[in-house]
């Protein structure tokens, strides 16, 4: 009895995988993808490649795939920098977003990638969408002391403008203003009251009678006037500098009205 050995055809790739069946006698040379190994393609090839892929609904397990066959792999300067100009333009749905959100919570970061991170990130201007926000999500958060000294080293130096600086003292009042007993608020110190009667050259803005006669007359400085009578209100923009008689007119006049 005559008796037929199986035949077998190995991926001629050198991979020592069998091809798959296509006739009685005939088999594939090559796995599926392998008959590409090793070898470059254009740059042109490549563009048609990615052009046929967009817009591709890949399903679950295929991702999955994909994902496990590119663990562990380092890829170069150049791949990198061609997945950040690709990702871009690229507009993320809001479920896209919350799944990288899931999948980078409880992640630690080392510090080499929050460096490079913060770099990336120096001079990039964010819309308003954006810093309303982050805003939103940094509310109610509570810090531990490493994250606090971390955040002040990084502010040690920097010159805030007097938008910002405006922004700051509105938002620290809205949080928790500190009151006087006679209704002023605690940034409404001395500091303050000099920087303004600096500005204004110690003298009345209505009169012009100078700190100098103020201390003679009434033995006490030049007054620092809010002019919407709002307490609150500790801006320099809304602080003017009064003598005692013309700030004693103010108060009449807001009466009056």
């Amino acid at each position: 009895m005559l008796i037929l050995k199986r035949v077998r055809k190995y991926c001629e790739c050198g991979c020592g995988g069998l091809t798959r069946k296509i006739g009685k006698h005939k088999f594939n040379r090559f796995i599926t993808g392998h008959n590409r190994k090793g070898k470059k393609m254009s740059a042109d090839h490549k563009r048609k490649i990615g052009l046929a892929h967009k817009g591709k609904i890949v399903s679950e397990e295929t991702r999955k795939n994909m994902s496990y066959a590119h663990k562990g792999k380092k890829l170069s300067k150049e791949t990198k920098r061609k997945i950040s100009i690709a990702g871009k333009a690229r507009i993320l749905s809001e479920e896209h977003k919350r799944r990288i959100g899931l999948a980078h919570k409880g992640k630690t970061i080392s510090e080499a990638h929050k460096r490079k991170v913060s770099e990336a990130n120096r001079g990039r201007k964010h819309s308003e969408e954006t810093k309303i926000k982050i805003s939103e999500s940094a509310r109610g958060r509570i810090f531990s002391e490493e994250r606090k000294k971390n955040i002040s080293e990084s502010l040690k130096g920097r010159t805030l403008s007097k938008e910002h600086v405006r922004k700051m003292s509105l938002g620290q009042l809205a949080i928790a203003p500190r009151l006087h007993k006679n209704g002023y608020c605690g940034d409404f110190d001395e500091e303050l009251k000099d920087f303004v009667r600096s500005r204004d050259n110690y003298e009345c803005v209505y009169c012009g009678f100078t700190q100098t006669s103020s201390i003679e007359k009434w033995n006490q400085k030049l007054i620092v006037h809010h002019i919407d009578e709002d307490k609150l209100n500790n801006v320099p923009e809304n602080l003017e500098t009064c003598c005692r008689s013309c700030h004693a007119r103010e108060h009449h006049k807001r009466k009056k009205r």
